[in-house]
């Protein structure tokens, strides 16, 4: 297709083809990519498979003759919305054609309970499991290997043994939820109780998210976390790879918890924290530094 025909709000200020839309590193032909950052123009320019770039009007005159141009103030976002025409009218090279329209797919190789509900345009993928009491709503995606509701950790101590705690509840993803490969969300512990993905949230590859923990909407759970049971992350959170979140804990709107950081604590909303334990990320930083600067 042309840069011109996608359906967005762009302005095209020099045409061209494109057939896929990836990163400015793309080892694939005629690629669309977007650049928002000055520092990155040289490397777009070099680009041999890259074909046009959605670029910020302040950008446009600096790129390369030879590519396809279109501007608009987020990029970023354009990208996006042109990428989910591509998926949506199945315009990608790989996409299989004999899908007429977006309804919900479920591998052979996939596992699902008698007892789930699945919304509209779901896709469960190889081998991933959906147990009882599940609640997957519209657009969801479980990807390879993921886990919905297993049992979780919960236990108690009879008599110096170990006692394990069968859950009897559900999981809830809200809609356009996205779970990556081999990730785990354990069902809540009493039935009609959900542990709760909020709608548009994506938990990352190997990410584990117990029982009855609440994630709000919008929020990114980054691969290999651990969110403990009943933790509750609000709306609009960034949680980073490896982090771990401590049970019955309370992280604020829009907070941000910084790769690999252990959190013992409640956290403020638009809070920015990191280490091990966490706490405020400019402090960390300082006090970082600063030691270092004792060797």
């Amino acid at each position: 297709m042309k840069l011109s025909e996608v359906k967005t709000n762009v302005n095209v200020i020099r045409d061209a083809d494109v057939v896929h839309l990836s990163h400015i590193d793309s080892k694939l032909p005629e690629t669309l990519i977007f650049c928002d950052q000055e520092k990155f123009v040289r490397r777009v320019n070099e680009k041999k498979n890259v074909s046009a770039v959605i670029v910020t009007p302040e950008l446009a005159p600096r790129i390369d003759d030879r590519l396809g141009v279109a501007t608009c103030e987020l990029p970023r976002k354009a990208f996006y919305q042109i990428h989910e025409q591509f998926v949506s009218e199945h315009l990608y090279p790989f996409i299989s054609r004999k899908v007429e329209k977006a309804e919900t797919f479920i591998h052979p190789t996939a596992t699902i309970a008698s007892n789930v509900q699945i919304g509209r345009n779901v896709r469960i993928m190889e081998h991933a499991v959906v147990k009882e009491e599940s609640i997957i709503e519209d657009g969801c995606f479980i990807d390879a290997g993921a886990v919905i509701g297993s049992e979780g950790i919960l236990h108690y101590r009879n008599e110096g043994n170990l006692t394990f705690v069968y859950h009897a509840g559900g999981v809830s993803l809200g809609k356009s939820v996205r779970v990556l490969s081999h990730a785990v969300v354990a069902r809540a512990i009493h039935g009609g109780t959900f542990t709760t993905v909020g709608a548009n949230s994506i938990v990352g590859i190997r990410a584990s998210i117990g029982h009855d923990a609440i994630v709000g909407k919008n929020c990114v759970i980054s691969g290999d976390c651990l969110i403990g049971g009943r933790a509750r992350i609000k709306d609009d959170c960034w949680v980073g790879s490896a982090c771990v979140v401590r049970d019955n804990l309370s992280i604020g709107i829009g907070a941000n918890i910084k790769i690999g950081s252990v959190v013992v604590k409640n956290v403020k909303d638009r809070e920015v924290i990191s280490g091990n334990f966490a706490y405020d990320h400019g402090r960390h930083m300082y006090d970082f530094v600063k030691k270092a600067s004792r060797k």
